[in-house]
Protein backbone atom coordinates (compact mmCIF):
# COMPACT_ATOMS: atom_id res chain seq x y z
CA UNK A 1 0.00 0.00 0.00
CA UNK A 2 1.51 3.74 -1.41
CA UNK A 3 -0.28 6.58 0.61
CA UNK A 4 1.24 10.29 1.44
CA UNK A 5 3.29 11.08 4.73
CA UNK A 6 -0.40 13.21 5.48
CA UNK A 7 -2.55 10.36 4.30
CA UNK A 8 -0.66 8.19 6.63
CA UNK A 9 -1.14 10.02 9.63
CA UNK A 10 -4.58 10.33 9.06
CA UNK A 11 -5.63 7.27 7.98
CA UNK A 12 -3.52 5.38 10.84
CA UNK A 13 -5.24 7.79 13.44
CA UNK A 14 -9.23 8.19 12.08
CA UNK A 15 -9.45 5.26 9.40
CA UNK A 16 -8.36 2.15 11.11
CA UNK A 17 -6.51 0.06 9.38
CA UNK A 18 -5.61 -1.81 5.64
CA UNK A 19 -7.19 -5.70 5.87
CA UNK A 20 -6.60 -8.09 2.95
CA UNK A 21 -9.49 -10.09 1.31
CA UNK A 22 -7.84 -13.13 -0.74
CA UNK A 23 -5.04 -11.27 -2.52
CA UNK A 24 -7.27 -8.06 -2.84
CA UNK A 25 -5.91 -5.13 0.22
CA UNK A 26 -8.68 -2.76 1.49
CA UNK A 27 -8.15 0.33 2.93
CA UNK A 28 -10.56 1.39 5.30
CA UNK A 29 -11.09 5.75 5.85
CA UNK A 30 -13.39 7.20 8.01
CA UNK A 31 -15.93 10.04 5.94
CA UNK A 32 -14.82 12.23 8.99
CA UNK A 33 -11.14 12.21 7.85
CA UNK A 34 -10.40 11.86 4.24
CA UNK A 35 -7.02 12.44 3.22
CA UNK A 36 -6.08 15.07 0.76
CA UNK A 37 -4.10 12.46 -1.67
CA UNK A 38 -3.65 8.76 -1.06
CA UNK A 39 -1.52 6.75 -3.27
CA UNK A 40 -2.32 2.97 -4.10
CA UNK A 41 -1.09 0.30 -6.34
CA UNK A 42 -4.35 -0.81 -8.85
CA UNK A 43 -6.23 -3.76 -6.91
CA UNK A 44 -6.63 -1.95 -4.03
CA UNK A 45 -10.18 -1.24 -2.63
CA UNK A 46 -11.17 1.89 -1.42
CA UNK A 47 -13.50 1.80 1.38
CA UNK A 48 -15.27 5.03 3.22
CA UNK A 49 -17.25 4.36 5.82
CA UNK A 50 -19.08 6.40 8.71
CA UNK A 51 -22.65 5.89 11.17
CA UNK A 52 -25.58 8.50 11.55
CA UNK A 53 -27.12 9.73 14.53
CA UNK A 54 -29.22 7.14 16.29
CA UNK A 55 -32.97 7.79 15.18
CA UNK A 56 -31.83 9.45 11.87
CA UNK A 57 -34.19 8.93 8.73
CA UNK A 58 -32.95 7.40 5.82
CA UNK A 59 -30.14 8.97 4.04
CA UNK A 60 -28.49 8.68 1.00
CA UNK A 61 -24.56 8.45 0.32
CA UNK A 62 -22.72 8.53 -2.67
CA UNK A 63 -19.41 8.36 -4.06
CA UNK A 64 -19.18 10.49 -7.42
CA UNK A 65 -16.38 11.38 -9.74
CA UNK A 66 -17.29 14.72 -11.73
CA UNK A 67 -21.28 14.64 -11.68
CA UNK A 68 -21.48 10.63 -12.19
CA UNK A 69 -22.82 9.02 -9.57
CA UNK A 70 -20.02 5.79 -8.93
CA UNK A 71 -21.37 4.23 -6.05
CA UNK A 72 -24.43 5.10 -3.44
CA UNK A 73 -26.18 3.19 -0.55
CA UNK A 74 -29.03 4.50 1.55
CA UNK A 75 -29.45 3.72 5.26
CA UNK A 76 -30.49 4.76 8.90
CA UNK A 77 -27.37 3.11 10.93
CA UNK A 78 -23.68 2.44 9.99
CA UNK A 79 -22.97 2.53 6.67
CA UNK A 80 -20.06 1.97 3.88
CA UNK A 81 -19.12 2.42 0.07
CA UNK A 82 -16.53 0.91 -1.56
CA UNK A 83 -14.28 2.23 -4.60
CA UNK A 84 -12.64 -1.01 -6.76
CA UNK A 85 -9.17 0.53 -8.36
CA UNK A 86 -9.07 -2.58 -10.30
CA UNK A 87 -11.68 -1.16 -12.15
CA UNK A 88 -9.98 1.93 -13.33
CA UNK A 89 -8.20 2.86 -16.11
CA UNK A 90 -7.00 6.21 -15.34
CA UNK A 91 -3.81 6.65 -13.21
CA UNK A 92 -5.36 9.56 -11.16
CA UNK A 93 -8.76 9.80 -10.18
CA UNK A 94 -10.65 13.01 -8.34
CA UNK A 95 -13.10 11.07 -5.53
CA UNK A 96 -16.31 13.18 -3.97
CA UNK A 97 -18.04 11.95 -1.33
CA UNK A 98 -21.53 13.25 -0.73
CA UNK A 99 -24.65 12.86 1.52
CA UNK A 100 -28.19 13.07 0.50
CA UNK A 101 -30.09 14.50 3.27
CA UNK A 102 -34.09 13.11 3.43
CA UNK A 103 -35.16 16.58 2.37
CA UNK A 104 -32.77 16.38 -0.86
CA UNK A 105 -30.11 18.69 0.43
CA UNK A 106 -26.84 17.35 -0.99
CA UNK A 107 -23.57 18.00 1.52
CA UNK A 108 -19.88 17.43 0.01
CA UNK A 109 -18.57 15.45 3.37
CA UNK A 110 -14.92 15.11 1.38
CA UNK A 111 -13.00 15.33 -1.34
CA UNK A 112 -9.43 13.35 -2.72
CA UNK A 113 -7.29 12.86 -5.16
CA UNK A 114 -6.41 8.89 -5.92
CA UNK A 115 -2.97 8.16 -7.32
CA UNK A 116 -3.50 4.31 -9.14
CA UNK A 117 0.18 2.56 -9.71
CA UNK A 118 -0.17 -0.39 -11.74
CA UNK A 119 2.36 -2.64 -9.70
CA UNK A 120 4.54 -2.18 -6.18
CA UNK A 121 7.06 0.94 -6.91
CA UNK A 122 9.66 -0.93 -3.97
CA UNK A 123 10.70 -4.23 -2.89
CA UNK A 124 12.21 -5.71 0.29
CA UNK A 125 15.24 -7.77 -0.78
CA UNK A 126 17.30 -10.06 2.11
CA UNK A 127 20.87 -11.02 1.07
CA UNK A 128 20.39 -14.98 -0.34
CA UNK A 129 20.67 -17.66 2.27
CA UNK A 130 20.20 -14.98 4.90
CA UNK A 131 16.57 -16.16 5.50
CA UNK A 132 17.70 -18.42 8.58
CA UNK A 133 19.63 -15.45 10.65
CA UNK A 134 21.25 -15.72 14.45
CA UNK A 135 22.39 -12.25 14.01
CA UNK A 136 22.52 -8.75 12.27
CA UNK A 137 20.89 -8.84 8.76
CA UNK A 138 21.52 -6.27 6.54
CA UNK A 139 17.81 -5.04 4.18
CA UNK A 140 17.72 -3.46 1.14
CA UNK A 141 15.06 -1.47 -0.86
CA UNK A 142 14.83 -2.27 -4.77
CA UNK A 143 12.66 0.34 -6.83
CA UNK A 144 10.95 -0.57 -9.38
CA UNK A 145 10.30 2.39 -11.24
CA UNK A 146 10.78 6.10 -11.29
CA UNK A 147 10.54 6.60 -7.73
CA UNK A 148 13.66 5.99 -5.52
CA UNK A 149 13.76 5.22 -1.56
CA UNK A 150 14.83 8.40 0.34
CA UNK A 151 14.63 7.07 4.15
CA UNK A 152 11.61 5.06 5.84
CA UNK A 153 11.10 2.98 8.50
CA UNK A 154 11.64 -0.82 9.18
CA UNK A 155 8.52 -3.37 10.60
CA UNK A 156 8.98 -6.81 12.54
CA UNK A 157 5.98 -8.04 12.89
CA UNK A 158 3.97 -5.24 11.68
CA UNK A 159 6.05 -2.95 14.94
CA UNK A 160 8.20 0.04 13.63
CA UNK A 161 11.95 -0.85 14.77
CA UNK A 162 14.10 0.62 16.41
CA UNK A 163 15.99 0.99 12.88
CA UNK A 164 15.57 3.72 10.34
CA UNK A 165 15.74 2.98 6.32
CA UNK A 166 18.77 4.93 5.25
CA UNK A 167 18.88 7.21 2.34
CA UNK A 168 20.20 5.01 -0.11
CA UNK A 169 17.51 2.25 1.31
CA UNK A 170 19.38 0.03 3.20
CA UNK A 171 18.85 -0.98 6.59
CA UNK A 172 20.80 -3.28 9.31
CA UNK A 173 18.65 -5.14 11.91
CA UNK A 174 19.24 -8.01 14.63
CA UNK A 175 16.53 -10.05 15.37
CA UNK A 176 18.05 -11.15 18.45
CA UNK A 177 16.03 -10.69 21.37
CA UNK A 178 12.78 -11.85 19.54
CA UNK A 179 11.46 -14.80 20.27
CA UNK A 180 13.14 -17.93 17.73
CA UNK A 181 11.34 -18.89 14.75
CA UNK A 182 9.45 -17.14 12.14
CA UNK A 183 9.02 -13.10 11.50
CA UNK A 184 7.63 -10.75 8.92
CA UNK A 185 10.12 -8.00 8.17
CA UNK A 186 8.60 -5.38 6.09
CA UNK A 187 9.71 -1.85 5.28
CA UNK A 188 7.92 1.44 5.23
CA UNK A 189 9.83 3.90 1.99
CA UNK A 190 9.33 7.25 2.23
CA UNK A 191 10.51 9.08 -1.25
CA UNK A 192 11.72 13.12 -1.94
CA UNK A 193 8.06 14.07 -2.42
CA UNK A 194 7.08 12.73 1.03
CA UNK A 195 5.03 9.67 -0.07
CA UNK A 196 5.34 6.62 1.98
CA UNK A 197 4.98 3.24 0.67
CA UNK A 198 4.96 -0.25 2.46
CA UNK A 199 6.49 -2.78 1.01
CA UNK A 200 5.02 -6.57 1.06
CA UNK A 201 6.75 -8.12 4.21
CA UNK A 202 9.26 -11.13 3.91
CA UNK A 203 10.07 -13.81 5.80
CA UNK A 204 12.89 -14.23 7.94
CA UNK A 205 13.46 -16.96 10.72
CA UNK A 206 15.76 -16.52 13.65
CA UNK A 207 18.00 -19.51 14.62
CA UNK A 208 17.96 -20.21 18.27
CA UNK A 209 20.87 -19.06 20.25
CA UNK A 210 20.18 -20.57 23.43
CA UNK A 211 18.47 -23.96 23.89
CA UNK A 212 16.76 -25.47 26.81
CA UNK A 213 16.91 -28.83 26.82
CA UNK A 214 15.38 -32.18 28.93
CA UNK A 215 16.69 -32.29 32.22
CA UNK A 216 16.06 -34.16 35.59
CA UNK A 217 13.64 -33.42 38.02
CA UNK A 218 14.47 -34.23 41.17
CA UNK A 219 12.89 -35.43 44.83
CA UNK A 220 11.03 -32.70 47.21
CA UNK A 221 13.10 -31.03 49.73
CA UNK A 222 10.68 -31.64 52.71
CA UNK A 223 12.32 -28.94 54.55
CA UNK A 224 11.43 -25.70 51.94
CA UNK A 225 9.01 -28.07 49.90
CA UNK A 226 10.27 -27.11 46.75
CA UNK A 227 12.22 -29.85 44.05
CA UNK A 228 14.61 -28.84 41.78
CA UNK A 229 14.71 -29.50 37.91
CA UNK A 230 18.40 -29.96 36.54
CA UNK A 231 17.87 -28.13 32.74
CA UNK A 232 20.29 -27.95 29.82
CA UNK A 233 21.02 -24.41 29.08
CA UNK A 234 23.27 -24.54 25.99
CA UNK A 235 24.80 -21.51 24.24
CA UNK A 236 24.94 -22.41 20.12
CA UNK A 237 27.43 -19.93 20.17
CA UNK A 238 30.05 -17.70 21.55
CA UNK A 239 27.93 -15.76 23.98
CA UNK A 240 29.00 -14.84 27.62
CA UNK A 241 25.55 -15.16 30.34
CA UNK A 242 25.08 -12.42 32.66
CA UNK A 243 22.11 -13.35 34.01
CA UNK A 244 19.19 -15.99 33.69
CA UNK A 245 15.38 -15.13 34.58
CA UNK A 246 13.47 -18.22 34.87
CA UNK A 247 9.06 -18.24 34.13
CA UNK A 248 6.77 -21.38 35.27
CA UNK A 249 3.99 -20.51 33.14
CA UNK A 250 4.60 -17.25 32.45
CA UNK A 251 5.09 -15.87 35.86
CA UNK A 252 8.39 -15.26 36.59
CA UNK A 253 10.03 -17.44 39.78
CA UNK A 254 13.12 -15.68 39.86
CA UNK A 255 16.85 -14.40 38.40
CA UNK A 256 20.22 -15.98 38.78
CA UNK A 257 23.49 -13.70 38.02
CA UNK A 258 25.69 -16.22 38.63
CA UNK A 259 26.72 -19.49 37.50
CA UNK A 260 25.85 -22.59 37.00
CA UNK A 261 22.63 -21.88 35.26
CA UNK A 262 20.90 -25.62 34.46
CA UNK A 263 19.42 -25.92 38.28
CA UNK A 264 16.28 -24.17 39.03
CA UNK A 265 14.34 -24.58 41.97
CA UNK A 266 10.17 -24.88 41.03
CA UNK A 267 8.32 -22.64 44.01
CA UNK A 268 6.09 -25.51 45.11
CA UNK A 269 6.18 -29.33 46.42
CA UNK A 270 4.03 -30.63 44.11
CA UNK A 271 2.49 -30.67 40.71
CA UNK A 272 -1.31 -31.09 39.55
CA UNK A 273 -1.83 -32.62 36.21
CA UNK A 274 -1.09 -30.58 33.28
CA UNK A 275 1.14 -29.26 31.13
CA UNK A 276 4.01 -26.77 32.30
CA UNK A 277 6.11 -24.50 30.32
CA UNK A 278 9.63 -23.74 32.09
CA UNK A 279 10.69 -20.56 30.16
CA UNK A 280 14.26 -18.40 30.37
CA UNK A 281 15.21 -15.19 29.41
CA UNK A 282 19.35 -15.50 28.90
CA UNK A 283 21.36 -11.63 29.22
CA UNK A 284 24.46 -11.31 27.75
CA UNK A 285 27.20 -8.93 28.88
CA UNK A 286 27.10 -6.92 25.73
CA UNK A 287 23.23 -6.34 26.82
CA UNK A 288 21.32 -8.52 24.13
CA UNK A 289 18.64 -10.76 25.13
CA UNK A 290 18.21 -14.36 24.05
CA UNK A 291 14.99 -16.07 24.92
CA UNK A 292 14.97 -19.87 24.03
CA UNK A 293 12.16 -21.70 23.25
CA UNK A 294 10.11 -22.87 26.50
CA UNK A 295 10.81 -26.51 27.88
CA UNK A 296 7.69 -27.84 28.20
CA UNK A 297 6.43 -30.85 29.82
CA UNK A 298 3.23 -32.80 31.39
CA UNK A 299 2.63 -34.09 34.97
CA UNK A 300 0.75 -37.08 35.31
CA UNK A 301 0.41 -36.30 39.63
CA UNK A 302 -2.86 -36.95 40.35
CA UNK A 303 -2.72 -35.43 44.27
CA UNK A 304 0.09 -34.11 45.63
CA UNK A 305 3.05 -36.07 46.78
CA UNK A 306 2.92 -38.06 50.04
CA UNK A 307 5.86 -38.41 52.66
CA UNK A 308 3.60 -40.96 54.92
CA UNK A 309 5.71 -43.26 56.70
CA UNK A 310 8.73 -41.44 56.27
CA UNK A 311 8.83 -41.78 52.37
CA UNK A 312 10.79 -39.74 49.86
CA UNK A 313 8.68 -37.28 48.54
CA UNK A 314 8.91 -37.11 44.63
CA UNK A 315 6.84 -35.41 41.62
CA UNK A 316 5.50 -37.91 39.45
CA UNK A 317 6.27 -35.83 36.03
CA UNK A 318 7.21 -36.42 32.82
CA UNK A 319 10.54 -36.89 32.14
CA UNK A 320 10.62 -39.54 34.94
CA UNK A 321 12.07 -38.24 38.19
CA UNK A 322 15.68 -38.92 38.25
CA UNK A 323 18.69 -38.76 40.78
CA UNK A 324 18.39 -35.36 42.78
CA UNK A 325 20.11 -32.66 40.84
CA UNK A 326 23.50 -31.18 42.41
CA UNK A 327 23.69 -28.03 44.58
CA UNK A 328 23.40 -25.12 43.37
CA UNK A 329 22.65 -21.51 44.15
CA UNK A 330 19.15 -20.43 44.90
CA UNK A 331 17.20 -18.10 42.39
CA UNK A 332 17.14 -14.32 43.62
CA UNK A 333 13.15 -13.87 44.31
CA UNK A 334 11.03 -12.02 42.01
CA UNK A 335 11.44 -10.41 38.53
CA UNK A 336 14.44 -8.38 37.11
CA UNK A 337 14.29 -5.13 38.53
CA UNK A 338 14.41 -3.34 35.06
CA UNK A 339 12.38 -6.26 33.71
CA UNK A 340 9.56 -3.33 32.09
CA UNK A 341 12.41 -2.38 29.73
CA UNK A 342 14.62 -5.56 29.20
CA UNK A 343 15.40 -6.43 25.42
CA UNK A 344 13.52 -9.38 25.78
CA UNK A 345 10.06 -7.79 26.16
CA UNK A 346 7.12 -9.00 27.50
CA UNK A 347 5.36 -12.73 26.89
Amino acid sequence: MLRTAFALVLVAAAAGNSTGQGDQKVLRIAATSIPPTIVVVRGTVLEFYGELRKGSLPTTFQIRTGNTVRETVRTTDRWSLRWDTSRETAPRTFLLLWRVEPNGQEVRLGRCTVDVLDSAPFRLEIPSGMENTDGPLTLRVLAAGKLAPAGGDILIDGKKAPVALSPDGTASITLVGQKPGRHQVAAVVRTAEGTEFETDPVAVTLKETIRVGRGDVGPVDLSTRRTQVRLNIQALKDLKLKSVEYFLNGKSIGVRDTPPFNDVFLPEAGLSTGTYSLHAEALTEDGACHPPRPYRWRSSATRRPSTRNGGAASIPCWPRPGRPAAPSLPLREGPRSARETSPCGKY
